[in-house]
């Protein structure tokens, strides 16, 4: 089964650090014997959650962490010097 996560930092896993125990992302895929090409994006938006949805292919079951309102998404926006 493939179970893709999209969201910010509150996915992150804890399987490099075995002192810590499991994240919610960690227990998921151990329960259901998943598999997951998705992690955390830091500082997340709605639109980059959606942007990965809409790109990532053969979904079973797709559990989105919904982001603060304060970051927004701009794949090919450029800042001026001025």
């Amino acid at each position: 089964m493939k179970i893709e996560f999209f969201g910010s930092s509150i996915i992150g896993s804890n399987t490099f650090q075995p002192e810590k125990p499991k994240s919610f992302y960690d227990l998921i895929l151990d329960h259901f014997n998943a598999t997951s090409l998705n992690f955390m994006i830091a500082q997340c938006s709605e639109e980059r959650i959606l942007y990965n949805l809409k790109k990532t292919s053969e979904i079973d079951i797709a559990i989105i962490f919904h982001s603060t309102p304060q970051f927004i998404y701009f794949p090919n926006f450029t800042i001026l010097q001025l």
